[in-house]
C-alpha cells in the first residue's frame, strides 16, 4: 500500500522484501545522476562550441584596445599637461579636479585634502562593510552623489569601543559598519546592486562560498 499511495507503483512484486525494494532505488538514483551528469556535458559542449564560434576573445582583446585608445584620446583632448601643482593645490581647487578628474584619498583624509569646501559629483566607498561610521560620514560631506561598495557576509569591522551612546540604532558606531548604517537608514529606497562576478580565488574555493553564503548567485570568471 505504500509503494501504491506514495509512489504509484503497481507491480510491487518486484519490491516484496526490503532488499530488493533498496537495491531498486538506488538504481533508479543512479540512473538519475547518470542522466542529469550526460545532460550538463551535452550543455556544456554547446556552450564551448558557441564560445568557438563567436571567436569573443578575438573580440574582447579588441574592445580592450579600441577601450584603452579611446580614453588616451579623450584624456590628450580634454586634460592639459603644461598644468603643474604643488601644496598649494587647495587654492587651486577646481583647476586641480579638472587636471586629476579622479582622486584617490582615505575616508579619514579627504576632507583635509580638499580643503573643506569642494564637493564632489560622485565619492566610491569601497570596502565599506570594514568602515567605521564617523570617518565616512566626513566623505558624505564631500559628495554630490554616494556609490557604497561592500559585503555584508564578510568579516565585520573591528570598532573602537567608545562608551559612547549612539543617538539611534542604525548610527551605533559599535555595532554597525559604515555599510550597516546606510542599509538600515535607506533600506529599499535606493537601488542596489550584486557584484556576480568574481574573479580572486580558485573556482572550488569560491563555489564553496558561492553555496554557503551568496544562494549560488556568484559567477567566477577567469582572466
Amino acid at each position: 500500500m505504500e509503494l501504491l499511495f506514495n509512489f504509484r507503483i503497481l507491480r510491487t512484486r518486484p519490491f516484496d522484501n526490503w532488499d530488493k525494494r533498496m537495491s531498486a532505488f538506488y538504481s533508479l538514483q543512479l540512473h538519475y545522476y547518470d542522466k542529469v551528469l550526460q545532460d550538463k556535458k551535452t550543455e556544456l559542449a554547446a556552450h564551448e562550441e558557441a564560445l568557438r564560434l563567436g571567436n569573443f576573445k578575438a573580440l574582447l582583446e579588441e574592445l580592450t584596445t579600441s577601450s584603452m585608445l579611446h580614453l588616451k584620446h579623450h584624456l590628450h583632448r580634454h586634460i592639459s599637461d603644461d598644468d603643474t601643482f604643488d601644496t598649494t593645490y587647495r587654492k587651486r581647487l577646481d583647476a586641480f579636479l579638472k587636471r586629476y578628474p579622479v582622486i584617490g584619498s582615505s575616508t579619514h583624509s579627504i576632507v583635509n585634502s580638499l580643503g573643506g569646501k569642494a564637493v564632489l559629483d560622485y565619492v566610491i566607498i569601497d570596502e565599506a562593510s570594514q568602515q567605521d561610521i564617523v570617518p565616512g560620514v566626513l566623505a558624505l560631506s564631500c559628495a554630490k552623489n554616494l556609490i557604497i561598495v561592500g559585503d555584508r557576509k564578510q568579516l565585520a569591522h573591528i570598532p573602537e569601543k567608545l562608551g559612547l551612546e549612539a543617538p539611534a540604532p542604525w548610527y551605533d558606531c559599535e555595532k554597525y559598519s559604515l555599510l550597516d548604517s546606510c542599509v538600515s537608514v535607506f533600506g529599499n529606497s535606493i537601488p542596489m546592486t550584486l557584484l556576480k562576478e568574481h574573479y580572486r580565488c580558485h573556482p572550488r574555493i569560491i563555489q564553496f562560498c558561492n553555496q554557503q553564503f551568496y544562494d549560488n548567485q556568484l559567477v567566477w570568471c577567469f582572466t
